[in-house]
């Protein structure tokens, strides 16, 4: 992407933008940070399901609607069509934290998010949203952080306190490797 320097650090939102799954609150953090930082980049892998039959999703829309307003669009925040399957490693390896934000809904109890298991696989520190079985997991495992509901704040102090912060980084990634064979 252009926009993107070799020495910034990506924030990947692996999958699809779906109507049940939160954006904007990613989007707003992302302004937040590029208040006192310019080195963090926000790339949704997918916006637009390969499948011709199925409707573009509002929740996709509105993020990059929002994106353009802040300013940020291709900018700090990179809206990629679709990831064909056999590139998805790329994005996943270059990245340094892998975001799984949901809004609370019924859908949040029963979802089982597989996109995390892609940042499992890449030894990605995840952060999630409360309120599902993955979240129990990142708590327990100790491989990411647990953010709040639309917590716009919290959601921007984690993701550079990830960034920054190589010790914390170093745990996550210690543990994402004893998760692995499990």
């Amino acid at each position: 992407f252009p926009g993107i320097r070799e020495d910034d650090h990506i924030i990947l939102w692996g999958g699809g933008i779906w109507n049940w799954l939160d954006p904007i609150t990613a989007v707003k953090a992302i302004w937040e940070i590029t208040r006192s930082r310019k080195d963090i980049k926000l790339i949704f892998s997918g916006v637009k399901h390969p499948d011709p039959k199925l409707p573009e999703m509002r929740k996709a829309i509105e993020a990059i609607k929002l994106s353009k307003e802040l300013d940020i669009f291709d900018k700090f925040v990179f809206f990629n069509e679709w990831v064909q399957y056999d590139m998805r490693q790329n994005f996943l390896l270059e990245s340094s934290v892998g975001l799984s934000l949901h809004l609370e809904k019924i859908e949040t109890e029963f979802a089982y998010r597989t996109r995390v298991l892609d940042y499992i696989w890449a030894k990605l520190p995840i952060v999630t949203t409360q309120g599902d079985s993955i979240a129990s997991m990142v708590s327990r495992e100790n491989i990411g952080e647990v953010v709040k509901y639309e917590n716009t704040s919290q959601l921007a102090r984690i993701i550079e306190s990830i960034v920054s912060n190589h010790s914390l980084r170093d745990i996550y990634i210690k543990n994402l490797e004893k998760l692995l064979p499990r």
